[in-house]
């Protein structure tokens, strides 16, 4: 019976102490892995939060930045579904000679479901002036 290494409380044969001792070992590397990829999946969460922050700064500012295609004066922010709307000319001319919808976009991002129906709207001339 001996060759079965049976054992009884505090008398454990060596093998099964090197079979415990490598079990902890194992389980302390998952423990670390685990640790690891959390602090990855939330850096990964914090970073993407940061970037969407900042994109939403860049919308409320984008008229004031260098390089950017329309007349300060001449933009109308609504900010939601469509960043803003542009009436080319009327500062400068005083007249509106084009209606432009526009969306900031940073980095990779890209246009919304709502904001994808608001560019059909657009191109397909679905677009009408009402009255209150």
């Amino acid at each position: 019976m001996s060759e079965w290494n049976l054992f009884y409380r505090e008398n454990f044969p060596t093998v099964a102490l090197d079979s415990v001792g490598g079990m902890r070992h194992d389980l302390l590397d998952l423990k670390e892995a685990i640790k690891e990829k959390r602090e990855a999946i939330t850096s990964g969460a914090a970073q993407k939060s940061v970037v969407v922050k900042m994109g939403k700064i860049v919308e409320h500012v984008a008229p004031i930045l260098t390089g950017f295609p329309y007349a300060q004066c001449d933009c109308r922010p609504l900010f939601d579904p469509i960043d803003y709307i542009v009436f080319e000319g009327l500062h400068a001319k005083g007249q509106v000679e084009k209606l432009a919808f526009v969306d900031v976009k940073t980095g990779e991002a890209s246009l919304s479901p709502r904001e994808e129906m608001v560019k059909r709207a657009v191109e397909k001339v679905r677009v009408g002036l009402g009255l209150y």
